[in-house]
């Protein structure tokens, strides 16, 4: 009676991914195996992550600085817990950061110097204040600056003195039939022509808006 054995050979597997790269053996470090599969070499500046192994005493460390922030922790289970297994992975915290810009008008006067050099019959109608052009500064840098609005400006009579060209007193409604402390009875304060105006009677309106950035994190 005889007896045959045949034999067959098996294939071997390799498993590659659809990119082509080969998955990472266990001899290599993660390092080594982003460093071949990016084809790269660890910049001396910014070396590639390695991880560092962790033992016992290292996690029960660890877990006791994280509850030292928190009263309702107890630190009883870190004493008597049993560590089965341990194994090392890595973890990425991610930061967006984002700037946002916001511009706003707002109606500002200055005194009427004789003439209007920015008015809108120089030039045209005034432009959109996303139109108006700002340096760019810093990013995410939280600041804040304000612009004229080209072709704004217009003349309007001083609402504070009402084109009079002075101020009149209001402690004693401009009478001086009794002694007023503020202007001493003259009906106008001391003569001083109007801080709105300049004493031209007249005040140059004109826009301007408002931008400010702000710098937001997200973690």
């Amino acid at each position: 009676m005889s007896h045959s054995r045949d034999t067959a050979l098996v294939p071997t597997m390799y498993l590659v991914s659809s990119d082509g790269i080969e998955p990472p053996t266990y001899e290599e470090s993660e390092a080594e195996f982003l460093a071949r599969s990016l084809n790269t070499t660890p910049s001396p500046g910014r070396p590639l992550l390695t991880l560092v192994s962790l033992d016992d005493e290292d996690l029960r460390r660890f877990c006791y600085k994280y509850i030292e922030d928190d009263c309702c922790y107890g630190s009883r289970f870190i004493k008597d817990m049993i560590l089965t297994q341990i194994w090392n992975d890595c973890a990425f915290l991610y930061t967006v950061e984002s700037l946002t810009e916001k511009r706003e008008t707002c109606l500002t006067h200055t005194p009427y110097n004789g003439r209007l050099e920015d008015g809108p019959e120089e030039e045209g109608s005034p432009p959109d204040r996303w139109l108006v052009h700002v340096n760019a500064p810093t990013i995410f840098v939280d600041n804040s600056t304000t612009r004229e609005i080209p072709f704004s400006a217009y003349i309007k009579v001083c609402h504070r003195c009402n084109g009079q060209k002075q101020w009149s007193c209001s402690h004693c409604d401009a009478r001086g039939k009794e002694k007023c402390q503020k202007c001493n009875g003259r009906g106008w304060y001391d003569d001083y022509a109007c801080s709105k105006c300049a004493g031209t009677g007249k005040v140059t309106y004109v826009f301007h808006f408002s931008l400010k950035r702000s710098d937001e994190k997200i973690k």
